[in-house]
């Protein structure tokens, strides 16, 4: 897709879900709602990188911390918590 088909594609959907990247931020400029996966180090975390927007929820691995480094194994955010959060957003 080139960038105006994906902005027609990302205005128009009801939640977008991913990691920080381009397409969560032009989603969230979209006002369309976010859902963003993000580690906890700061220098890569939410609030170095979260999307700005009303319409964002951010979920990390739990716990931020193991043995005093910061818990960036991606594979702890599980699956339903993804789905409970996006519930949120859909209407069925």
């Amino acid at each position: 897709m080139n960038l105006d088909e994906m902005s027609v594609l990302l205005s128009s959907a009801n939640l977008v879900i991913a990691n920080s990247t381009g397409i969560l931020h032009l989603a969230a400029a979209l006002n369309t709602p976010v859902l963003g996966l993000y580690p906890n180090d700061p220098s890569i975390s939410k609030d170095r990188w979260g999307p700005y927007s009303v319409n964002s929820e951010v979920i990390t691995p739990k716990p931020n911390k193991v043995n005093g480094a910061w818990n960036n194994d991606m594979s702890l955010i599980s699956v339903d918590e993804v789905l409970n959060t996006a519930i949120k957003y859909i209407n069925y």
